[in-house]
């Protein structure tokens, strides 16, 4: 086994141990880094077609994908209140 390939086992072993030992904060943050993606998806999509002026930053995708609908609502009220 080359240096090269150890060091990639040593870092991957490194990171499934810390995975498994810190999953109580691991998962959750996971779990909302997806929700935030699947939040910014959503915007992009909404900002392309013309439906919503909000911008598809990374702001408004966690707001997005920590509250989920009552979210959209505040940015929408949000902008409403600003424009």
């Amino acid at each position: 086994m080359s240096a090269d390939a150890q060091v990639w086992v040593s870092v991957l072993s490194a990171a499934a141990i810390a995975a498994i030992l810190l999953r109580k904060w691991v998962w959750p943050l996971l779990k909302l880094a997806g929700k935030t993606a699947l939040g910014g998806g959503v915007l992009l999509v909404l900002s392309r077609l013309g439906w919503l002026g909000l911008g598809a930053n990374l702001l408004n995708a966690a707001v997005l994908g920590a509250l989920g609908a009552p979210g959209f609502a505040l940015l929408l009220a949000l902008q409403w209140l600003t424009a």
